[in-house]
């Protein structure tokens, strides 16, 4: 338990009014009217009031000195974090030339009367290109060994070049003979009743680089093919070609008026960012396909679809995002030359330093008009006398400069440099951030600045990861703990607690014994010595509402702090992989009966939400500090949850389902098993009334 603080004087308000009245005859006895209405009373009592604010300020001294024994100790509160998400712009038309969204745009939400717009800001320069299709080839699956046969060259088919026989395309002759190929078959289909098997590919190789653009792909099918589909789900995937690893991976699908090749018309596809310059079949280029997929029964093609041309274009693009606005050479004012000086920026908090451009400088002293550049430190300890270092403060906004510390022999000893009387200190920065960026999809839809040609932008996906800064009694509980762990991640809580302290982002870290990711040696039975796995669940906003999955995927950054914070004070040896648990949507199904005396669809929606806030890894429990990671959950749980809404009177067929990957429901369980390394979150409950028969 902590230690008792002495209360220096207890004394309230009455107390002191009471004392100067029994003082009222020693010091002056011709004072007899003492009621709440004269005028001296009336002294008193403000008086007593000031002196119990005096008191009141006493009392807090030995928090005050607490919170500067933390100051010596190093605890600094961690700055808020921004949130991200990826921005995509649409074109009016295709243009005759690149159009480049620059670097800083800025994008925010609809201003209303009650809320002000929120803003967010490019991280790097969209370049969407005019795409030169070069090549079209084909591949078929052979039905008889399974394996793909040979490329066929098609690209001829492209718009701009006309049509050319399938004997100089080397296609399989399907003209009779004397006529001239117009179209070829995208697909290999010897049974219609079997239709094409998985795999069948069309390519689109392009010249120039095609990567993080809309690409749209106009195709003129012929109406005699491509039957036997469903064209709203066509058994078809839509890939590129990764450059890192020449792997095939799907992407986003933006439309599809060709109803799945059946007729001419477009597809819309958002290219990744990651796509790169490969080769195939000897033909290098940024590479787009279209391959067949396993298809439901009797919803397979029972005739290839025919292209006849096929021509594409760039509508648009996608960029990364940060909710925060960029403060470009900010003048902070003049340094007086005086150690430990501090200057303070015009906006805050602060968002931390991650990119070149953030920087701080300060008036050259040879060469008038240019600045030098200083580094960030997070300690004065190291910093000789003429290190250019300075301490930034992202939480209040202060930057400092080194102080002069009083040596044992009554010298001077100067830690870091002071600027120049005189010299000019600037700094560029970014502001922003917090829980208020966490938007929905489709939010950001306002262009601050008008960009040529742009008809429209929004962002497809949410954005997540905003975090505010902590506060002080965070740092109360961060100093017991740094005292505990000395700064070094030995036991499984030193990680846990390490985890916490890199990133406000993360809500819970927890060490397992698994296996490290990637490596293909499956530990999970007998871990060896120095494998650490840490598993982290990150901050989100809205924790007791249904928690959409991308908020509980951790972010790059948020892992990337994690393991600068741990690798330097991990002993040598450990491996350490950072990852989130593997989550378990649960379903809760049933029907309950409410008291006449209460409104259903109130009691309704309240036991919904109690279900959303109790199954659930953040907030959920019965402690709630959220269902632990490995715990199983338990029909009687849910039965007591249910229970504790005011105006239930009985729960009747409570069901518990697993959710599966493609939306379908599990058996109902009397219990959801875990193992170490899973956690359990909420999907959408079902709760409706019970009605008698």
């Amino acid at each position: 338990m902590p230690l008792p603080a002495p209360n220096l004087d207890d004394r309230k308000f009455q107390d002191l009014v009471d004392e100067a009245k029994r003082r009222i005859p020693l010091y002056c006895p011709e004072w007899t009217d003492h009621n709440v209405s004269d005028p001296g009373v009336a002294l008193i009592e403000l008086f007593a009031w000031m002196s119990e604010m005096v008191i009141y300020r006493l009392n807090r001294v030995p928090e005050r000195h607490y919170v500067k024994f933390l100051e010596m100790l190093g605890v600094t509160l961690n700055p808020g974090q921004a949130a991200t998400t990826k921005l995509t712009f649409t074109l009016s038309s295709q243009q005759p030339h690149a159009v480049v969204i620059p670097k800083a745009t800025e994008v925010a939400t609809l201003r209303t009367e009650s809320d002000e717009a929120i803003v967010f800001s490019t991280q790097e320069t969209l370049k969407i290109v005019v795409p030169q299709l070069k090549h079209v080839l084909i591949r078929w699956i052979n039905p008889t060994t399974g394996q793909p046969d040979r490329f066929y060259e098609a690209s001829n088919f492209i718009r701009e070049q006309g049509a050319i026989s399938a004997a100089m395309l080397g296609l399989p002759e399907t003209a009779e003979e004397g006529q001239e190929e117009t179209n070829f078959a995208a697909f290999r289909i010897d049974d219609p009743k079997k239709g094409p098997d998985p795999g069948n590919s069309v390519y689109f190789g392009f010249e120039n680089n095609i990567e993080s653009n809309l690409i749209i792909l106009r195709l003129e099918c012929a109406a005699i093919g491509g039957t036997g589909i469903d064209p709203t789900r066509p058994p078809l995937e839509w890939q590129y070609r990764r450059e890192s690893d020449g792997q095939w991976r799907p992407m986003d699908l933006a439309y599809d008026t060709t109803g799945g090749l059946n007729i001419t018309g477009e597809v819309g596809l958002h290219v990744p960012s990651d796509i790169g310059r490969t080769e195939v079949d000897l033909k290098t280029g940024y590479w787009l396909r279209v391959r067949t997929m396993e298809a439901p029964a009797n919803y397979h093609y029972r005739e290839s679809p025919r292209i006849s041309g096929v021509s594409g274009e760039a509508r648009g693009g996608t960029v990364s995002a940060i909710h925060a606005t960029l403060e470009a050479d900010e003048m902070l004012g003049v340094s007086s030359g005086k150690p430990g000086q501090f200057f303070k920026v015009h906006n805050m908090p602060i968002l931390p330093f991650t990119s070149s451009e953030e920087v701080l400088e300060v008036e050259a002293d040879d060469i008038p008009g240019t600045w030098d550049r200083w580094e960030p430190v997070v300690s004065f300890a190291d910093s000789q006398p003429n290190s250019l270092n300075y301490l930034v403060d992202y939480v209040s906004g202060e930057i400092l400069f080194g102080p002069s510390i009083g040596q044992q022999d009554g010298s001077e000893r100067q830690y870091g440099k002071v600027p120049e009387k005189g010299k000019q200190v600037r700094i560029t920065y970014r502001h922003g951030g917090g829980v208020s960026g966490n938007l929905r999809e489709n939010m950001l839809t306002q262009l601050k600045t008008s960009i040529p040609y742009v008809a429209s932008v929004t962002n497809r996906y949410p954005a997540t990861g905003g975090t505010d800064p902590e506060e002080l009694e965070d740092a109360k509980i961060k100093g017991q703990k740094m005292l505990r762990i000395q700064e070094r991640a030995i036991v499984q809580e030193d990680y846990e607690e390490l985890a916490k302290r890199s990133s406000s982002s993360v809500h819970r870290a927890i060490c397992v014994p698994t296996r490290p990711a990637g490596d293909g040696v499956d530990l999970t039975v007998n871990p060896p010595p120095g494998v650490v796995q840490l598993l982290v669940i990150p901050k989100v906003p809205n924790p007791a509402s249904l928690i959409p999955p991308e908020h509980l995927v951790l972010s790059e950054k948020i892992k990337e702090d994690i393991q600068r914070e741990l690798f330097r004070r991990m002993p040598l040896g450990v491996y350490l992989n950072v990852g989130t648990p593997t989550y378990k949507s649960v379903c809760v199904i049933t029907r309950i009966s409410v008291h006449p005396l209460y409104d259903p669809e109130a009691v309704v929606a309240a036991v919904e939400e109690k279900l959303y806030r109790y199954v659930n890894p953040v907030i959920g429990g019965t402690e709630g500090t959220g269902l632990l990671i490995g715990r199983e959950l338990r029909l009687p749980e849910i039965y007591a949850v249910i229970h504790s809404v005011e105006g239930v009177q009985f729960a009747a067929n409570v069901e518990l389902c697993q959710m599966n990957s493609d939306g379908t429901r599990s058996e109902p369980e009397p219990m959801i098993r875990v193992s170490d390394d899973m956690a359990i979150c909420s999907a959408k409950h079902e709760v409706s009334l019970w009605v008698d028969a």
